[in-house]
């Protein structure tokens, strides 16, 4: 396994997206974290990445049914990127070539994910998050993981705190005051 190890915590966020979609299971522990333990046994050899890439695949497939951890397991060690094409060193040659395994060729492939240039709706890499983040490697532009902005930078949950909006810091934002 290569990425970050899966914990209790880690697979209690991936499952709250699943409770999202299907229904808990009636024979699963009350206690959230016990519930995450059940996968995190199962899945042990499998990294936070590739366990959340496996539970995307299962949220994009016809699942009718909240998932056992045999199937998530089975699902993140069938991804493409739960493996790497290339290195650090070979990602660093073709960014500084340009995107390009020789300084005069044409546009090429990420050689760390394999991925290939496409139109949407202009020139673009959608990156293989888990081989990116498993040699600790930035997603430059797009990538497969929603919540990836960029290189290892995470969404944060928006605030609830409400903004103390009067008048006079209006003022101030907008330069009317002194």
């Amino acid at each position: 396994m290569r990425g970050t190890p899966l914990t209790p915590l880690g697979a209690m966020a991936e499952l709250e997206r699943l409770l999202r979609v299907h229904r808990r299971p009636a024979h699963a522990p009350a206690d959230a974290i016990e519930f995450a333990k059940d996968y995190v046994e199962v899945c042990r050899d499998v990294s936070l990445e590739q366990f959340r890439q496996g539970v995307t695949e299962y949220l994009r497939g016809p699942g009718r049914f909240f998932p056992k951890p045999g199937e998530v397991r089975a699902l993140a060690l069938e991804q493409p990127g739960a493996g790497s094409v290339g290195d650090v060193g070979a990602f660093a040659t073709w960014l500084q070539n340009g995107y390009r395994a020789t300084p005069e060729g044409a546009l090429s492939a990420c050689p760390v994910c394999g991925q290939d240039w496409e139109w949407a709706p202009r020139m673009k890499i959608i990156h293989r998050h888990v081989t990116h983040r498993a040699l600790g490697l930035p997603c430059l532009g797009a990538c497969d993981e929603l919540r990836c902005l960029g290189p290892g930078i995470r969404s944060a949950p928006v605030s609830t705190v409400p903004i103390d909006d009067t008048a006079a810091e209006r003022a101030a934002i907008q330069g009317e005051g002194a």
